[in-house]
């Protein structure tokens, strides 16, 4: 249907984006200097794996999160982290430092090397400045793989003397007070981390799968928790986020868990703003409690704040195409379809064939009346790998007058929903209903796919300015009063 912007977990795989040959300045607002003013900005490039063996890849790439996190973590109000996503982006990238430096507008970069045999780890790191490309800090590590979290505190610390950064800051958390999870549990999650990246529901259950076996190998391991909350089951799923912010009470990543939990799965917005709200304090540079606050805050009615939200998950990982097209979404159902439409132009650039962004400009096309234009972007979207948006075809069609059409899209959808029900499909009905101007079919849906209650929510329903048929009725006004809207 039209919840196109949809969980931080629940993104189709992100398109490859050949940085070679593509120009990423094109994605960055007109001038981030101003953004960043009085603020260092660094990013960790992948670390690259020397092993023999490329199975060993999940632990390059949880060393390369994981230290991104520790830096983002030191001094937020100086040294801002671009994320995994964007850092990603340039595996394997020819690009030069500066060339880097430019297209993310960052200060330092933090690049390295992971060599594994048996449980003996060789770790190279060095920090450049990118203004004359001059080797800030090098250091190489010969240690066991039992060490690998000391190696990444002793990384962190070391460049935050190098930038400039006093240790002695309230934001960086002692080591005392922060559980050391046990090597066997910390291998085990990273590699949880590696699969859930893959976004697919192969690499999902795989990761479910390795953040229940971390749990088990070490009970008070917060992350592990944290990973979980994000892959599970709805009850799981919530009782694994809260034992995450109850093991480390201080962890932006367990509450941005607990908010998204909150948010998707119990549709309890105002306690999901509350823990967001929470994780942002936590840990300003983790672009995704942004990303996910800027959605509670849009179900609110707040579209400036969201819009700003967004642009700050946008920032800090400017890559992560999923987060401008949301923030597309965002200005389209705030009524700024233009400006919306400037960002899908920006996605473009980047790829033509994110099938996030045409099923974004579909639904922005939609509400622009512009059906037809909304019907071709739907087809590219799923053409390049998207996900089949029949409700939201049958809609146009039924709004271009061509009933015949939608009804027979309808009937399939109704097949659908007796064969498998879902709530997914009960909003997708919902809407083609609403294109044929059925009020009380379209309400009779939205009600069951309140009372089904397993899928991302009717959170889109109270904004979107495609339900306002409906908003006058008593019987829509009763259904939104079930759900927690923040006011």
């Amino acid at each position: 249907g039209l919840q196109s912007w949809k969980a931080w977990r629940g993104v189709a795989a992100a398109a490859c984006i050949a940085i070679a040959t593509i120009t990423i300045a094109k994605l960055l607002w007109r001038s981030p200097q101003p953004v960043h003013a009085g603020k260092m900005m660094l990013v960790v490039l992948p670390f690259e794996n020397l092993s023999d063996d490329p199975g060993q890849q999940y632990l390059s790439d949880g060393i390369t999160e994981e230290l991104s996190t520790q830096l983002g973590n030191l001094n937020p109000q100086r040294l801002g982290v671009i994320g995994r996503t964007s850092a990603m982006a340039y595996k394997h990238s020819p690009k030069t430092i500066a060339q880097i430096g430019k297209d993310l507008a960052v200060n330092y970069v933090l690049e390295g090397s992971v060599r594994r045999e048996g449980n003996k780890l060789r770790i190279t790191a060095q920090l450049v400045e990118v203004s004359d490309q001059a080797h800030v800090w090098a250091q190489e590590y010969d240690q066991d793989v039992h060490d690998l979290l000391e190696v990444e505190d002793e990384v962190a610390t070391n460049i935050a003397g190098k930038v400039g950064l006093s240790m002695a800051i309230a934001q960086a958390k002692s080591p005392s007070h922060v559980h050391m999870p046990t090597a066997e549990a910390h291998e085990t999650y990273l590699l949880g981390r590696y699969y859930w990246y893959k976004r697919t529901p192969e690499g999902w259950s795989k990761s479910r799968e390795y953040f229940r076996l971390a749990t088990k190998k070490d009970p008070q391991y917060a992350a592990a928790y944290a990973g979980l909350a994000e892959c599970a089951g709805r009850q799981e799923a919530l009782a694994a986020a809260r034992k995450a912010v109850e093991l480390d009470p201080t962890s932006g990543e367990a509450y941005t868990a607990l908010g998204w939990v909150q948010f998707f799965k119990e549709w309890d917005y105002i306690a999901a703003a509350e823990a967001l709200k929470t994780a942002i304090q936590f840990d300003r540079n983790y672009a995704p409690a942004h990303h996910i606050y800027s959605g509670v805050l849009e179900v609110s009615g707040h579209f400036q704040e969201a819009i700003e939200e967004e642009k700050q998950a946008v920032l800090l990982d400017p890559l992560a195409l999923i987060f401008r097209a949301s923030l597309a979404e965002e200005l389209s159902t705030a009524g700024e379809n233009e400006r919306a439409v400037e960002q899908i132009n920006q996605i473009f650039a980047i790829d033509p064939k994110y099938p996030k962004a045409h099923e974004t400009l579909g639904n922005i096309n939609l509400r622009r009346g512009m059906y037809k234009e909304a019907i071709n972007e739907f087809e590219a979207s799923e053409r390049y790998g998207g996900v089949k948006e029949r409700a939201a075809v049958g809609y146009a069609y039924a709004r271009l007058g061509e009933r015949q059409t939608a009804f027979k899209i309808l009937s399939e959808l109704q097949a659908l929903e007796k064969r498998k029900p879902s709530g997914d499909l009960s909003a997708n009905l919902a809407l083609v209903e609403i294109g044929l101007q059925h009020r009380d079919a379209a309400l009779a849906w939205l009600d069951k796919e309140y009372e089904q209650h397993d899928d991302d929510g009717p959170w889109s329903t109270k904004v979107d300015p495609i339900f306002a048929p409906l908003r006058s009725d008593a019987r829509f006004q009763q259904l939104m009063r079930h759900v927690r809207f923040p006011k």
